[in-house]
């Protein structure tokens, strides 16, 4: 008699960034064959790039001896797919991944649809400190994501997606939420 456990698919973590690692576990108790070894799983796990024409075939490897639990990690790359390396690719902000494992006991299959993003940044000047008797301060994000209309300059911040504190917590003298515009039309840079 052969017991079957229908396969589970996750990932790690929930966002997917360029340039980001993501992580994708398998557990299903079933393909564990051979309790003395920490196996492989392959041809089973499928990655597609939409608007690419192949899949990427990920080799899962168990996490220790009769675990039933595969993992595998890529990193997300803007240049060429490159699996030799764990590389994903080419995948841009707005892309989409399709991530598939088929079990073959029960006949079934898990599927995961991840938006990529791009990862904003945040650069203070002057950094690191600032005298604001004396200094102004210039806040610049950087986030391609935040660009929803590429034919205006929009703002960001109106719920204060951008804070400044006055002071290190638990002794906060001073918080602002600030305003960003956007610097130009498309441009994902605001200010």
């Amino acid at each position: 008699v052969r017991v079957s456990t229908v396969g589970q698919l996750t990932r790690n973590p929930i966002s997917a960034f360029v340039g980001g690692v993501l992580s994708f576990t398998v557990t299903d108790l079933d393909v564990d064959r051979d309790a003395a070894v920490a196996e492989t799983l392959s041809n089973a796990f499928q990655v597609s790039i939409r608007g690419q024409l192949t899949d990427q075939a990920l080799t899962l490897v168990e996490t220790g001896l009769s675990t039933g639990t595969f993992t595998a990690s890529v990193t997300l790359t803007s240049g060429p797919n490159d699996p030799a390396n764990s590389l994903l690719g080419p995948v841009f902000q707005g892309t989409f991944l399709t991530v598939r494992y088929t079990d073959e006991f029960p006949l079934n299959f898990a599927e995961l649809r991840i938006p990529v993003f791009q990862k904003g940044t945040i650069e203070v000047n002057p950094s690191p400190a600032v005298d604001l008797a004396t200094q102004g301060l210039t806040v610049t994000v950087t986030d391609n994501d935040l660009n929803l209309d590429t034919s205006v300059a929009e703002q960001m911040g109106a719920g204060g997606l951008v804070h400044v504190t006055n002071g290190l917590p638990p002794n906060v003298v001073d918080y602002e939420s600030l305003l960003m515009m956007e610097t130009g039309a498309d441009t994902g840079v605001f200010t």
